[in-house]
């Protein structure tokens, strides 16, 4: 999967809209992240993470979330 014909910005309504007559966070920080880590679910090992237990599976969510979330501190301004 590739992220390569992604725009820079995209517009959303709702709860991630921008106008304050769709949402009370019109002005909050938003960051919309589209990811396909291409791992069929195999997961991180290890850690915390009881998915498994839950429902069978193990994902990669909380380190493509983890990953965002430094590239928004320490590119973004976020920091």
């Amino acid at each position: 999967m590739s992220s390569k014909n992604y725009t820079k910005t995209k517009g959303f309504g709702g709860i991630l809209s921008n106008s304050s007559e769709q949402t009370p966070m019109w002005n909050a920080n938003k960051a919309y992240l589209p990811y396909c880590s291409s791992d069929l679910h195999f997961g991180n090992l290890g850690g915390d993470n009881n998915t498994t237990e839950l429902w069978g599976y193990k994902f990669r969510g909380t380190a493509q979330v983890k990953a965002m979330l430094k590239h928004l501190i320490d590119h973004q301004g976020l920091g």
